[in-house]
């Protein structure tokens, strides 16, 4: 069986952490596309499907892959049909279809498993959001995109088991419209009603949104085997499920609480706390900041500063005494401005999402569900309170008297 692993949209919904496609994002010390190749099962060829600027296959060639693997180039973002046709209309047999960042080995393996179409459900408390399934006893014989009164609780999630009879009906199709795959399969199932086993939706989360990254990094922390390859200080006090990896260092005075992971090269300094979070390669946890369930890229750097419920991209600045308010006033969903809308995160606690080289000056302040554009600054003793596109400054303007 081929496993088409699908990584060239252009993932303009994840900004500001989007530098090329959303899986190449480093959780736990590795590209989410990584984890994903290596706990494929069941498979004897691996494509990957990646965008002409050809960012994914550029950033898998300095990761350890235990497959071989063929990258095909997507040259426009046609569609998902589009997509599976480059990574399967020359193959004769089932394909395995997925995202990139479907790393659950659970949701691999059942997928894997039998033959002809099959699907993977979950049951959700809002089913209007998803695309449906349509049962006839414990088979699904459709699927309904976002209905107003859904036909079962069990969504579909975007991982399938397909047979070659498919990909031919797929490209028979004379109208390549943008969601074909969609009623392509609607229209296969209803004459090849699919088998299905249902899965927990933590399984399977999603990475739409930059504040899904927090969600990924909940789901893998819980995983987390501890371990103490880095150089950790006798008088500091590690708890809980806690892996330090090689090269890290973690200070005298500085409190590590699980599940956490710290990566290569990492510094945790004296008198930091940093609680069920990710610390990426190379990072630096400053003299006395904290770190609250929150993802710190590769590079970045804090100094006396507080981090909660955040994702910082790579190399991302923080001076002394930069805050991130991570919790409205009135303890309502935190929301994000997301292309001119309010756009609800699912959670009562969402600081910041910075992308690559954000600088943030002392004391400065970012309200709850800023989007922090790359290569932006935020000057000293300012206040954040709406997104920050790619390349500007904001700052106050301040008269000083002297009498």
């Amino acid at each position: 069986m081929r496993a088409v692993v699908l990584a060239g949209g252009e993932s303009s919904r994840f900004w500001p952490l989007s530098e090329g496609h959303k899986s190449l994002i480093e959780i736990l010390g590795e590209p989410l596309i990584a984890r994903t190749i290596n706990n494929l099962q069941g498979v004897d060829e691996v494509v990957v499907v990646e965008g002409p600027g050809r960012g994914v296959s550029a950033r898998l060639k300095e990761c350890r892959l235990n497959k071989e693997v063929e990258f095909r180039v997507q040259d426009s973002p046609r569609g998902m049909w589009d997509a599976i046709l480059v990574g399967a209309d020359d193959y004769g047999g089932d394909v395995l279809v997925l995202s990139a960042h479907h790393f659950s080995k659970m949701a691999l393996e059942k997928i894997a498993s039998g033959g002809d179409l099959k699907l993977l459900l979950s049951r959700v408390p809002n089913p209007k959001d998803y695309g449906v399934a349509v049962m006839d006893g414990d088979r699904v014989r459709g699927i309904v995109e976002k209905p107003k009164e859904p036909p079962s609780d069990l969504i579909v999630n975007s991982i399938y088991r397909l047979p070659y009879e498919f990909i031919r009906k797929l490209r028979s199709y004379r109208k390549k419209e943008h969601y074909l795959f969609e009623r392509a399969l609607s229209d296969y199932l209803r004459e090849h009603p699919a088998r299905a086993e249902i899965i927990p939706k933590e399984e399977l989360p999603s990475l739409k949104y930059p504040w899904d990254a927090l969600s990924v990094m909940e789901r893998l922390l819980e995983e987390l085997a501890p371990a103490t390859l880095g150089d950790v200080s006798e008088k500091a006090h590690i708890e809980g499920e806690v892996f330090v990896d090689r090269g890290a260092k973690v200070f005298e005075g500085a409190f590590v609480k699980g599940p956490a992971y710290i990566g290569k090269g990492a510094i945790v300094g004296t008198g930091a706390l940093v609680r069920q979070s990710s610390v990426e390669r190379g990072a630096v946890v400053g003299f006395g900041s904290e770190v609250a369930k929150s993802l710190v890229g590769p590079g970045s750097k804090l100094h006396h500063a507080y981090v909660g419920d955040s994702v910082l991209g790579e190399s991302v600045w923080m001076g002394f005494g930069c805050v991130t308010a991570n919790r409205r006033l009135d303890k309502k969903e935190v929301s994000c401005r997301i292309d001119r809308r309010r756009k609800g995160t699912g959670r009562g606690h969402f600081g910041c999402a910075a992308g690559r080289g954000a600088r943030f000056g002392i004391n400065s302040l970012v309200m709850p569900g800023i989007l922090i554009g790359r290569g932006s600054v935020v000057g000293p003793n300012t206040v954040v309170d709406r997104n920050l596109p790619d390349g500007k400054k904001i700052y106050v303007v301040q008269k000083k008297v002297i009498k």
